[in-house]
């Protein structure tokens, strides 16, 4: 599509991050997909 984008970024803890960009207007989530915090992962 036109003029579209994505950056991804590694944290460890994403939320102070995600806070900080989305104060000043950039629209973005957390997801997390393995690692000790994931939900449904089996250990």
């Amino acid at each position: 599509g036109g003029d579209g984008g994505a950056v991804i970024g590694l944290f460890l803890e994403p939320e102070p991050v995600v806070a900080k960009l989305t104060r000043d207007g950039v629209r973005c989530f957390a997801s997390q997909l393995a690692g000790p915090r994931a939900q449904g992962v089996l250990s």
